[in-house]
């Protein structure tokens, strides 16, 4: 379970004019072009160990077979096989009991969805604003204190830094970032504020849109988060205070423009106005409050990752070990933390009730309303592929969502007062198959528990147990 599998064949020895592969009797790929490897050829950056997860390898012996062309007619051709042994996946999953919950069918989905996409494992954790943890499932690689990295899942975390900072008064999430007491910026970003940062509605090229700046929205001016040796602070006032490609950049509150250089800002603010890098802010906001054992940030432009010179389904050569990230005082604040899945969950625990951690008031009540209520639709007719956002969160009706790019998705119902947590590694859209049936399936069995009473909001009645969601599916 994990290993790399691979047969390299030297092309200078080997001349072959291809080379064609089996698995287990069937045939794999054939290719034409050294070096050959298993995985696919991607010519120019060597033999690509393929990740037994995504392999389509049997539980029990395998035998890959290479067939090897003859290069001249007087030769012959070549057969080398290699066979070894992979283990069953592991699979745990236990649910608080007494509370009539069953997960039965969510599990049963997350199965089918490791095999189907051939992934090396995943987990699930479910978490109760009265009840806390109700229920964990993990497959494979994936354990409770496995450290993956979050991509755009990151953003609900860095969007609850600077919501801490406006409780505790150093900033006004609405006012110009112009008007932040100490910032000392200037009139920047056409008098763009944090709300707008935090809700991809500054004006500043988008991530996701090659229309509108070239290198992923990273344009000449703004390409400092490309650059690990920077620091936070100095990279986002350069990006705020850039005058040279002005062109790439639209009024505020006119285009949601997902992701992209606005969040290397908003990090910046963060830093500035509490005079602390992101690092200490993350550890004394979140970690030592909330008790995390592994919470924090890197850079995802490093070698082997923005560049997939190591490519691996999953950013290359990570493997959930700290030691293998590039270490950086410039990390991405939109894509760049990573955690385990009781830690994340922790987190959404801490959402639940109301901000705190125990005895410590990470956010104010009124900032997760504000990070969790749609503001792009209301400010600007805006909206996120048909669906609404807040600060950090897509909103689709009822439940908030963080999905992210390497197939994890978090998700609040804060009506219903739960929430979960989704991760798996490698590379997939946000919006890949199965992601809505499960949330459907752990939606439904929250909803036909012992638990699905809903706190009622001041003035509100109760909200209506086990009600369909047909926009999840």
């Amino acid at each position: 379970m994990g290993a790399n599998v691979a047969i390299w064949l030297d092309p200078i020895i080997y001349a072959a004019p291809s080379v064609s592969f089996d698995l287990n009797g069937g045939r794999r790929t054939t290719e034409y072009l050294a070096p050959w490897d298993f995985n696919g050829t991607d010519v120019g950056l060597g033999p690509i160990p393929v990740w037994s997860g995504h392999g389509r390898f049997r539980d029990g012996s395998n035998t890959v077979t290479a067939h090897i062309g003859r290069f001249l007619p007087w030769q012959r051709d070549i057969v080398v096989d290699a066979s070894f042994e992979r283990s069953s996946m592991s699979s745990t999953s236990t649910t608080r009991p007494g509370l009539g919950l069953d997960f039965s069918a969510a599990d049963s989905m997350i199965d089918s969805y490791i095999r189907d996409e051939q992934l090396n494992g995943a987990g699930l954790v479910v978490v109760h604003r009265d009840h806390g943890v109700v229920h964990e499932s993990y497959r494979g690689e994936i354990t409770a204190d496995r450290i993956s990295l979050l991509a755009s899942s990151t953003k609900m975390i860095s969007a609850s830094v600077l919501l801490h900072l406006a409780d505790e008064g150093l900033l006004d999430m609405n006012a110009p970032i112009s008007d932040i007491p100490g910032l000392g910026w200037g009139n920047v970003l056409r008098g763009a504020t944090p709300a707008q940062l935090l809700s991809n509605s500054s004006g500043l090229p988008a991530l996701s849109a090659l229309d509108t700046a070239p290198f992923f929205g990273y344009t000449f001016g703004n390409a400092c988060p490309l650059n690990s040796s920077r620091s936070l602070l100095e990279c986002g006032r350069t990006i705020a205070q850039n005058t040279l490609d002005e062109w790439f950049q639209v009024d505020p509150d006119t285009e949601f423009r997902y992701g992209g250089p606005q969040w290397h800002v908003a990090g910046a603010i963060a830093e500035q106005v509490s005079g602390k890098s992101w690092a200490q802010l993350i550890d004394e906001i979140f970690v030592q409050p909330c008790g995390l054992g592994t919470l924090g940030y890197t850079t995802l432009f490093q070698l082997g990752y923005l560049l997939s010179l190591d490519p691996l389904p999953y950013p290359g050569g990570f493997d959930g070990d700290l030691s293998n990230l590039v270490a950086t005082n410039n990390p991405t604040i939109e894509a760049g933390g990573y955690t385990t899945p009781r830690d994340y969950a922790r987190l959404l625990l801490m959402l639940l009730r109301d901000g705190r951690c125990g005895d410590t008031q990470v956010l104010s009540p009124a900032a997760i309303e504000m990070m969790t209520t749609d503001r792009i639709g209301p400010a600007y007719g805006g909206e996120a592929e048909g669906r609404g956002y807040g600060l950090g969160w897509v909103i689709d009706g009822d439940v908030a969502l963080d999905p992210g790019l390497f197939g994890a998705v978090p998700w609040l119902d804060l009506d219903d007062g739960y929430g979960a947590y989704f991760v798996v590694e490698d590379l997939a859209p946000p919006g890949s198959p199965g992601r809505p049936d499960l949330i459907a399936a752990v939606d439904a069995a929250m909803a036909n528990s012992r638990v699905a009473h809903a706190r009622p909001a001041p003035g509100a009645g109760t909200v209506p147990v086990g009600r369909r969601r047909d926009r999840l599916g």
